[in-house]
């Protein structure tokens, strides 16, 4: 296999046809991924951990591309994966799929996590992945049908878990109705109180229509408030946003992240999502809000691993499956319909609004 240059991102990307023809599904979304030599067990295996149709792939530090495919899924309980007629491994320098000899042999392992276990997963006949390094086995050809890899000791450079998930699979494709953002407000309105764990009051504070505002508008917007929806209408009339409390000092000169446990997002006309949703964050005591100071020429507001919202669009975060709890195989793309870039997606937005959420004192 060559020396690699692109990043395992992009040859994911380069490689998605080919994939959806090996596992025969139509679409493919990433759901964990590290360019860390030392990858973080346990937040492999939550991933990994009630997925099924997933691929993990991963780049060695000599370029080359290797990864296995399992249809089977894993649960707390359940660590290895038998009789998986659909399992295969991979190298993608160039593409090859290569099939087990015996389909009644276990094809994916991994390892319950202790503090110092260096163990990440395993395909037993084929390679082991530990921290820092792996082992491609040996005698992996009396596995796997037409294999001519080397056994060796390898090295991590990227890792990734790709879903893979068919069209059957997902919810048709909602039309959103062609409504002003006041007339869905009005319809949810008391769907978006329902989000808060005490009554309150919502307040529009502000809108704008298809030309943003700039940051220190919405800074000036914002200040004096002590809680505050943003409602973003897309062009395509999807519905989304989040909440947030943590609200900086006026006045700042840097990008400001900021830790708000009161943060979360929601739904409420998505593209396979049929009904409106909150989603919350897997971990506490994380930064869940980005502020830009007044000067910013562009960017304007943002909720690290959702979206930012700049003056000429709105970028959403391809990882937000990671960092938020509950959410459907579609991922960030049950949100809006958008432009993909590097694995991200561009929307436009029609309308935003500020709403004020004021919380009942008792």
């Amino acid at each position: 296999m060559r020396r690699g240059t692109k990043t395992l991102k992009e040859i994911i990307n380069t490689n998605a046809e080919i994939i959806c023809k090996w596992t025969t599904l139509s679409t493919q979304r990433i759901v964990f991924y590290t360019n860390n030599s030392m990858i973080d067990i346990p937040r492999f295996q939550k991933q990994i951990i009630l997925q099924k149709n997933y691929l993990i792939i991963f780049k060695t530090t000599d370029g080359s591309i290797y990864g296995t495919y399992n249809n089977s899924n894993l649960n707390e309980n359940k660590t290895d994966v038998f009789n998986d007629i659909n399992h295969f491994i991979f190298q993608l320098n160039p593409p090859m799929q290569f099939k087990r000899k015996e389909f009644n042999d276990n094809s994916f392992r991994i390892f319950p996590w202790k503090k110092r276990s260096k163990l990440v997963f395993c395909v037993p006949g084929a390679f082991i992945i530990s921290n820092p390094q792996g082992v491609i086995y040996p005698y992996i050809s009396s596995y796997y049908n037409g294999v001519t890899w080397i056994g060796r000791v390898i090295s991590i450079s990227e890792l990734a878990i790709v879903q893979c998930i068919g069209k059957t699979e997902i919810a048709p494709i909602t039309i959103a109705p062609q409504k002003s953002l006041e007339e869905i407000y009005k319809q949810f309105e008391n769907i978006l109180k329902s989000y808060f764990n005490k009554p309150v009051l919502l307040r529009k504070v502000v809108g704008w229509n298809k030309v943003m505002m700039s940051s220190n508008e919405f800074n000036q917007t914002i200040h004096s408030l002590k809680g505050f929806i943003v409602l973003i209408q897309t062009i395509d009339n999807y519905v989304f946003g989040s909440y947030n409390e943590k609200i900086p000092d006026h006045k700042f000169d840097n990008v400001k992240d900021l830790v708000d446990n009161e943060h979360f997002a929601f739904s409420l006309i998505g593209v396979s999502l049929h009904h409106p949703k909150k989603f919350i964050r897997t971990k506490k005591n994380t930064r869940t809000v980005r502020y830009y100071p007044d000067n910013q020429q562009a960017s304007i507001f943002g909720i690290p691993r959702f979206y930012f919202m700049s003056k000429e669009a709105i970028q959403l975060s391809y990882d937000f499956s990671v960092y938020y709890q509950d959410v459907p195989p579609e991922g960030i793309e049950l949100f809006a319909v958008g432009r993909k870039k590097h694995l991200n997606y561009i929307v436009k937005p029609l309308e935003v609004w500020i709403i004020e959420v004021i919380k009942s004192s008792d």
